[in-house]
């Protein structure tokens, strides 16, 4: 049998169960929860216009404003990743 749970009764008892189990897990609030999956989406390359529809965000410019950092930090990950395909041969100017 299944008993349905409101989200403050779910939230509690989640939170009960986590707080009984012996381990060095920080607490992160459901606002927490929802930043960390936005920034794995990002990092993890789901599309932006998608991250947004999932967050509920009415544009993705509104994800891109709330998110840059992270944009920007999947960004530079994306260069690195190419230098390493592609090695770009550093000339020196004196030669």
């Amino acid at each position: 049998m299944y008993t349905i749970l409101s989200f403050p009764n779910f939230f509690h008892q989640s939170h009960t169960v986590l707080e009984a189990m012996d381990n060095d897990l920080p607490y992160i609030s459901i606002h927490g929860l929802r930043h960390t999956n936005a920034t794995l989406m990002i990092f993890s390359g789901v599309p932006l216009t998608t991250t947004a529809q999932r967050l509920g965000h009415s544009t993705p410019a509104t994800t891109s404003a709330i998110y840059i950092h992270a944009i920007e930090a999947a960004n530079a990950k994306a260069a690195d990743y190419i230098d390493n395909v592609i090695p770009v041969p550093k000339f020196n100017k004196n030669t």
